[in-house]
């Protein structure tokens, strides 16, 4: 008997294939690869894009913070200053409150004729409140005559947990609440009994 050997050739066009087995091993190196850049992308940004702005906070201040100004006056408040208007509203009292001043970090109302409301944003100079880096400070300042004003400051979270005691802040925004905090009753006689 005899044997021939038959050679065939492989049709044009096809190529010679890689075992499937490797092809899985590195198509699944590379999708667990660029998941893991992926994930480290946003962990990198989610700090950076929770950082609240003023008019946010005050937009979504809770009405028990202010009674007797309402959610949608204080949308009022913002309405104005955008469209370059006096921004004053009646207040639930019957009496006049105004938007007097509002920047990128902070606003200020006056209430009626003896009431202040100042907002501030500051940063925490440690660890982070809430996931953020940042802490509201709302001043209220009572007394129509400016010699006898007295100011009481509270501390919130960015999502308005009250905070218990002044968290540390950074030496900037620290200098900014200095003023403020002379105007305590307690700074304030403080001064009166130094002085005598």
């Amino acid at each position: 008997m005899r044997h021939t050997l038959i050679f065939t050739r492989r049709p044009q066009g096809l190529k010679e294939r890689r075992p499937q087995g490797l092809r899985l091993q590195l198509l699944t190196i590379l999708s667990i690869t660029q998941f893991l850049i992926l994930l480290f992308a946003q962990t990198l940004t989610l700090p950076v894009a929770a950082q609240p702005d003023i008019r946010q906070l005050f937009r979504e201040m809770p009405d028990s913070l202010m009674p007797y100004i309402s959610a949608n006056s204080r949308l009022d408040f913002l309405d104005f200053v955008d469209s370059g208007m006096k921004a004053e509203v009646t207040n639930a009292l019957d009496g006049h409150s105004q938007l007097t001043a509002v920047t990128a970090d902070s606003l200020s109302l006056r209430m009626n004729d003896c009431t202040q409301l100042d907002m501030m944003l500051l940063t925490v100079d440690g660890q982070p409140v809430d996931s953020c880096q940042q802490v509201v400070c709302l001043i209220h300042t009572y007394g129509c005559d400016p010699t006898q004003r007295e100011a009481a400051i509270s501390f919130y979270s960015t999502k308005w947990r009250k905070l218990t005691q002044k968290p540390p802040l950074t030496p900037l925004d620290s200098k900014k609440l200095k003023p403020f905090e002379n105007l305590t009753i307690i700074n304030w006689y403080e001064r009166v009994l130094n002085k005598q």
